[in-house]
């Protein structure tokens, strides 16, 4: 069930059994029972680190994307505290805050050659922009780049009526977004509320749930979105220049182009019955629509069949 307060956008699931999120690049994501054959073991869902600080500082750097059931490859990698992860830390703030994130670049050198506008180049100069936050736009600028060996501090300063809800951050760089978008460079990005008291006590008793859903398609790409091409991030990686190799093993080679929830592949989340649940979630792809439906049983292993599904009542 979907529920709007405070210009917040949550969703609210009452679950009866262990559910599966089955989610394939065709039509997004879908909450399954867990007696599902055809889809294999699935890890439980995991929670994204979060990061409530005032002042954090957060870094870019080469790491390994290890997906379960799904695929290993390079990438470059939000990395707080020590830690790279697809996708980043989830940030939370609050109204009236000034968050400040000095934010470095720890990539290498981008390609030699010259850089024309509206082309793809640069594949290692960053920036971070974020969806949802009502700050100065000078201050959350897509134009900021941060070069290979370079730090920008970003200071935002949330106004105290902001409203509360879910949003997201990503890199920004013109001539590099999709490929490292489409690569993991994202992050969900909370705004409490000013007061627990301004939520209801039924939803300040639930649970939260964070998922931040995010396509990655490494291989196959899909010419039937033509002339809006969904490029691959093979594809992406030589168009925008990149040098470093990503050498991807697939778990299933047939599998190359799938869609993750907290970096991972078609992970499960138990509920018990007559439990209710808050889920924020954010679509983190650069290049999907993302489709969220709540369904008790799949007929076949192509989740991407939507005939095969019976939808829940």
């Amino acid at each position: 069930r979907a529920t709007a307060g405070l210009q917040q956008t949550m969703l609210v699931l009452l679950w009866a059994c262990p559910a599966q999120l089955a989610c394939d690049a065709t039509d997004g994501c879908l909450l399954l029972n867990s007696n599902v054959v055809g889809l294999g073991a699935a890890e439980t869902l995991t929670q994204p680190q979060e990061v409530s600080a005032s002042t954090i500082a957060l870094s870019v750097e080469f790491c390994t994307a290890s997906i379960a059931n799904f695929a290993a490859f390079t990438t470059r990698c939000y990395c707080y505290g020590g830690s790279c992860t697809v996708p980043g830390p989830t940030i939370v703030t609050s109204p009236g805050a000034t968050l400040t994130v000095t934010f470095t670049n720890s990539l290498g050198a981008n390609p030699t050659g010259a850089v024309t506008a509206n082309t793809m180049h640069s594949p290692n100069t960053v920036n971070l922009h974020t969806h949802g936050l009502h700050v100065d736009p000078a201050v959350d600028s897509i134009f900021v780049e941060v070069e290979p060996g370079e730090s920008h501090t970003y200071a935002y300063q949330l106004p105290s009526d902001h409203h509360p809800g879910f949003h997201w951050y990503h890199s920004h760089h013109h001539g590099s977004s999709t490929f490292q978008v489409m690569g993991g460079l994202v992050g969900g990005l909370r705004v409490e509320p000013s007061s627990a008291s301004d939520l209801p006590t039924a939803l300040q008793a639930m649970a939260r749930v964070t998922m931040v859903v995010h396509h990655i398609a490494l291989d196959n790409s899909d010419a039937s979105t033509d002339p809006f091409t969904v490029w691959t991030y093979t594809d992406l990686h030589g168009r925008v220049g990149a040098t470093d190799s990503i050498g991807a093993s697939y778990s299933d080679s047939s599998v190359t182009d799938a869609w993750a929830v907290n970096g991972q592949y078609q992970p499960q989340h138990a509920m018990a019955p007559g439990e209710w649940q808050i889920f924020d979630v954010v679509n983190a792809a650069g290049d999907r629509i993302l489709e969220l439906e709540i369904n008790t049983a799949l007929q076949t292993a192509d989740v991407g069949d939507p005939a095969s599904v019976s939808t829940a009542t």
